[in-house]
C-alpha cells in the first residue's frame, strides 16, 4: 500500500529532521525548511508542535 510506504518514508525523514534540527543553526533549518512541499510542511508542523 503506497500510503503505508508514503507514511514509513515520512516518519524516518521526520526522525532524521529532528537529528537535523538539533545540529543544525536555525536559520539553516528554516531555509532547509522552506525547500520543502507543503505537505512535507505539513507532516513536520505536526511532528514539532
Amino acid at each position: 500500500d503506497s500510503e503505508l510506504v508514503r507514511r514509513i518514508t515520512n516518519e524516518k525523514m521526520t526522525r532524521a529532521l529532528s537529528r537535523l534540527r538539533a545540529c543544525l543553526p536555525p536559520n539553516l533549518f528554516i531555509e532547509l525548511a522552506r525547500n520543502m512541499s507543503d505537505e512535507r510542511k505539513q507532516a513536520l508542523k505536526k511532528h514539532f508542535q
